[in-house]
Order: C-alpha cells, then sequence, then structure tokens
C-alpha cells in the first residue's frame, strides 16, 4: 500500500466515525426532542469515601488529592437499566481535569463499560431513551450500553 492509499484509508476511517457521531447526535436530539431523555442525578461523595474507591481506585484518587485550593469529590448517578444497576461517575478535581472537562465513567454492575472526557456541567449530563448514549453540553458519548432490539 503506497502512502497516497495510506492517507486515503485514514481520511476515509475519519470521515466514517464523524458520520457515526452525527448520526448519534441526530438520534439523541430526537429523543431528547420528544422528552425521553433523563438529567443524570449525581450525588458527591468525597475522595476517601468507599464508593470513590470502588469506581476510581487509589491512583486515581490519589492525583486528584494533589489539587492545591479544590475541593475535590466524585459524583455517582445511578439509574436501571434491564433491572441493573448503572452508575455514572465523574471525578471533580484541578489536577485531573481540564478546564471545562472531567473523566467519566460508567458502570453496569461492577463492570466499567464506558470511559471519556466530558463537559464538567452535571446540569447538561442526559442518557437517552435506550441509555446507549450520553450528552454533556454539546458533546455526545456511547455509554457502552446496547441499544434495546426494535
Amino acid at each position: 500500500m503506497g502512502i497516497k492509499d495510506s492517507q486515503m484509508n485514514i481520511r476515509n476511517r475519519i470521515l466514517g466515525r464523524r458520520v457515526l457521531l452525527l448520526s448519534a447526535a441526530a438520534a439523541f436530539a430526537a429523543t431528547t426532542a420528544t422528552a425521553e431523555s433523563t438529567k443524570i442525578e449525581y450525588v458527591s461523595y468525597g475522595l476517601d469515601s468507599e464508593v470513590a474507591r470502588e469506581l476510581w481506585g487509589e491512583d486515581y484518587l490519589d492525583q486528584a488529592a494533589i489539587a492545591p485550593n479544590s475541593l475535590p469529590s466524585v459524583e455517582v448517578g445511578t439509574f436501571e437499566v434491564d433491572g441493573e444497576t448503572v452508575r455514572v461517575t465523574m471525578i471533580g478535581s484541578a489536577s485531573v481535569c481540564g478546564i471545562n472537562t472531567c473523566p467519566v465513567r460508567v458502570f453496569r454492575g461492577s463492570e466499567r463499560v464506558a470511559e471519556f472526557i466530558a463537559c464538567n456541567n452535571t446540569d447538561s449530563h442526559f442518557v437517552n431513551a435506550s441509555r446507549s448514549l450520553f450528552a454533556a453540553c454539546d458533546d455526545i458519548f456511547e455509554t457502552g450500553l446496547a441499544a434495546p432490539e426494535r
């Protein structure tokens, strides 16, 4: 494969990813327009809590704890999918977050099914009706929870 072929292959993969994300955004927007999305309601935990250790592990929490002049925390929202508890968690600390973003994880039971960096404005955090998409500010992420068969 020549350089030109390789560049074309990369362009095609990037274009395919953009189409996938645009499709996801359109699907989420359609769900939101019909009021079938659900706002994630978070509960705040300290970094020294058992919940924080379970969801983020000591290494991540140690990094989060070194933030000067901040009150680091772990936010946890829960909902049910097929009778199983799903937890969405965001760690908030100046030492692990960007200016407007923080790490987010999604757990189904005890299994981590997704991890991404999202807007830290929790008022903008929603999941669609099938729970397969997570919205934060202007971004949409796959939750790792399969959409139900139609």
